[in-house]
Protein backbone atom coordinates (compact mmCIF):
# COMPACT_ATOMS: atom_id res chain seq x y z
CA UNK A 1 0.00 0.00 0.00
CA UNK A 2 2.79 2.41 0.91
CA UNK A 3 4.52 1.63 -2.40
CA UNK A 4 1.40 2.61 -4.34
CA UNK A 5 1.06 5.88 -2.44
CA UNK A 6 4.73 6.67 -3.03
CA UNK A 7 4.38 5.84 -6.73
CA UNK A 8 1.33 8.11 -7.15
CA UNK A 9 3.11 10.91 -5.26
CA UNK A 10 6.19 10.47 -7.47
CA UNK A 11 4.11 10.68 -10.66
CA UNK A 12 2.31 13.83 -9.49
CA UNK A 13 5.53 15.47 -8.27
CA UNK A 14 7.57 14.62 -11.38
CA UNK A 15 4.86 15.89 -13.73
CA UNK A 16 4.82 19.18 -11.81
CA UNK A 17 8.61 19.51 -12.06
CA UNK A 18 8.53 18.81 -15.79
CA UNK A 19 5.72 21.31 -16.24
CA UNK A 20 7.55 24.04 -14.31
CA UNK A 21 10.79 23.46 -16.18
CA UNK A 22 8.97 23.76 -19.52
CA UNK A 23 7.40 27.04 -18.43
CA UNK A 24 10.77 28.29 -17.20
CA UNK A 25 12.38 27.37 -20.52
CA UNK A 26 9.59 29.13 -22.44
CA UNK A 27 10.12 32.28 -20.36
CA UNK A 28 13.88 32.13 -20.98
CA UNK A 29 13.31 32.02 -24.74
CA UNK A 30 10.80 34.88 -24.64
CA UNK A 31 13.15 37.03 -22.54
CA UNK A 32 16.09 36.27 -24.83
CA UNK A 33 14.14 37.24 -27.94
CA UNK A 34 12.82 40.45 -26.38
CA UNK A 35 16.30 41.55 -25.28
CA UNK A 36 18.04 40.56 -28.52
CA UNK A 37 18.90 43.28 -31.01
CA UNK A 38 18.63 40.70 -33.78
CA UNK A 39 14.87 40.26 -33.33
CA UNK A 40 13.93 43.93 -33.60
CA UNK A 41 11.68 43.31 -36.64
CA UNK A 42 10.45 39.87 -35.61
CA UNK A 43 6.79 39.15 -34.89
CA UNK A 44 5.06 36.80 -32.43
CA UNK A 45 2.01 34.84 -33.49
CA UNK A 46 -0.14 34.77 -30.36
CA UNK A 47 -3.20 32.76 -29.38
CA UNK A 48 -5.79 33.99 -26.90
CA UNK A 49 -6.26 31.67 -23.95
CA UNK A 50 -9.71 30.16 -23.68
CA UNK A 51 -9.57 30.25 -19.86
CA UNK A 52 -8.18 33.67 -18.95
CA UNK A 53 -7.71 36.96 -20.77
CA UNK A 54 -4.09 36.23 -21.76
CA UNK A 55 -2.35 36.02 -25.13
CA UNK A 56 0.07 33.09 -25.35
CA UNK A 57 3.00 33.09 -27.75
CA UNK A 58 2.67 30.31 -30.32
CA UNK A 59 5.61 30.96 -32.61
CA UNK A 60 8.18 33.55 -33.61
CA UNK A 61 8.24 34.75 -37.21
CA UNK A 62 11.67 36.04 -38.27
CA UNK A 63 14.05 36.06 -41.20
CA UNK A 64 11.50 37.09 -43.83
CA UNK A 65 11.60 40.30 -45.88
CA UNK A 66 8.35 41.33 -44.16
CA UNK A 67 7.90 39.32 -40.97
CA UNK A 68 4.54 40.92 -40.19
CA UNK A 69 3.08 39.98 -43.59
CA UNK A 70 4.30 36.40 -43.13
CA UNK A 71 2.78 36.30 -39.66
CA UNK A 72 -0.57 37.42 -41.08
CA UNK A 73 -0.36 34.62 -43.64
CA UNK A 74 0.37 32.04 -40.93
CA UNK A 75 -2.39 33.54 -38.77
CA UNK A 76 -4.96 33.06 -41.54
CA UNK A 77 -3.94 29.40 -41.85
CA UNK A 78 -4.36 28.89 -38.10
CA UNK A 79 -7.74 30.63 -38.15
CA UNK A 80 -8.96 28.40 -40.96
CA UNK A 81 -7.89 25.32 -39.02
CA UNK A 82 -9.11 26.57 -35.60
CA UNK A 83 -11.88 29.13 -36.31
CA UNK A 84 -13.07 29.46 -32.71
CA UNK A 85 -9.62 30.47 -31.41
CA UNK A 86 -8.50 34.12 -31.75
CA UNK A 87 -4.97 34.73 -33.06
CA UNK A 88 -2.98 37.92 -33.55
CA UNK A 89 0.40 39.09 -34.74
CA UNK A 90 2.39 41.15 -32.27
CA UNK A 91 5.76 42.83 -32.87
CA UNK A 92 8.61 41.80 -30.58
CA UNK A 93 9.19 44.47 -27.96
Amino acid sequence: MLNKIFFVFFIIFSSQVISNSAIDRENEIINFVQKSQYHAGSVWLEQKSSYVDVWNKVLLVFGWYDDYAECLSIKSTYQEKYPSTPYRCNNVR
